[in-house]
């Protein structure tokens, strides 16, 4: 059962997935960080008035965040496959 998971998938395929999720959570969090940044940064003051640019800071804030999770589960799902690539390569010497 090397190379596969408890549920029949393969490390590679898991991987490979992984690489998607991480690709995709890198595109949100850079997009969504550089219009945070132009609509005032993370420390945007509520003094404004202005409720709909207030909403929409809100909500790339928790998009950001949303990108950061996806980010770091394509890592973690990329993580298996390179662990047992570096275990080969050390059983090999």
């Amino acid at each position: 059962m090397s190379g596969s998971s408890p549920i029949g998938i393969s490390h590679t395929t898991v991987s490979l997935i992984g690489m998607v999720c991480a690709i995709l959570g890198a595109l949100i969090v850079t997009f969504d960080y550089t219009q945070i940044e132009q609509l005032g940064g993370f420390d945007h003051s509520k003094t404004t008035g202005d409720a709909m640019q207030d909403a929409l800071h809100d909500r790339l804030v928790i998009e950001f965040f949303i990108g950061v999770a996806i980010l770091a589960a394509g890592i973690a799902m990329c993580m298996p496959r390179a662990l047992d690539v570096m275990r080969q390569r050390l059983l090999q010497k």
